[in-house]
């Protein structure tokens, strides 16, 4: 006889619950599996960030590579620009010590406002009661007016065309004077770079200039505007003058 079983039919409240946990189940399932989506997802954006920011590092290290061997680049030329600067600033101070020593030696053409002194043996000879010699131009008349014209501030002398210097010198031949070895007939044509209006004051008051030129009528003083006077070219001068000190202090 064959075993028969009889049906039990679970009760609704117990195929609610169960339906619930299955519900439940399900959610978690699916909670679970999109967690685990979620974080494969991080993962690879992770990844792929860390990727990214690895390649920025090296672009930054390159650039950074880069950035040093500018800034050594900028730095030697900066130097080299100092340097060139240091040095064009000496060349600068020697040239102007250079053209400075030139113009104290009177070897530099110079050109400003200054004076024109002119003094000249009296034409009159016969009218002259005194000594002769006080009517004729000697070498110590022009060294005082040269002395004079120093003392007022005068930059550059001639007379006659020579400049004169520190090696300058003047003295009586005959009826001539002999000015840096070159010999000069009157009228001694005297010209100096200056202040023209205080020095034409200072001559023209000096006690020397009105008892030894005025009053014989020997000198002229003039203002002058605008003045060239030449450089001192007579290099053979000079030689003889250096050879003549080598010469004395040898002796």
């Amino acid at each position: 006889m064959g075993l028969k079983f009889k049906k039990v039919r679970m009760p609704i409240s117990y195929q609610v619950v169960i339906f619930a946990l299955l519900i439940f189940l399900g959610f978690m399932i699916t909670n679970r599996v999109n967690q685990l989506i979620q974080t494969s997802d991080a993962k690879k954006i992770r990844n792929e960030k860390i990727a990214e920011l690895k390649d920025k590092k090296d672009i930054l290290l390159d650039e950074q590579t880069l950035l040093r061997s500018r800034s050594l680049l900028l730095s030697e030329s900066l130097l080299a620009l100092q340097n060139q600067r240091e040095t064009e600033l000496i060349s600068a101070e020697l040239m102007s010590s250079f053209e400075k020593t030139q113009r104290f030696a009177g070897l530099t053409e110079e050109v400003g406002s200054g004076v024109t002194i002119v003094l000249d043996d009296q034409s009159n000879a016969s009218d002259v009661t005194e000594d002769p010699e006080t009517i004729l131009i000697h070498s110590q008349d022009i060294h005082y007016v040269i002395q004079t014209l120093v003392n007022s501030g005068a930059s550059a002398i001639e007379v006659n065309g020579e400049r004169i210097t520190n090696l300058s010198c003047v003295t009586c031949v005959g009826p001539a004077i002999r000015i840096n070895d070159r010999r000069y007939p009157a009228p001694f044509i005297i010209k100096a770079i200056c202040d023209p209006d205080s020095t034409y004051d200072i001559l023209i008051n000096d006690a020397v200039v009105i008892n030894r030129f005025e009053d014989y009528e020997l000198i002229q003083i003039e203002k002058s505007t605008r003045l060239t006077i030449s450089a001192f070219t007579n290099s053979e001068y000079v030689r003889r003058i250096f050879e003549e000190l080598g010469a004395s202090s040898e002796a």
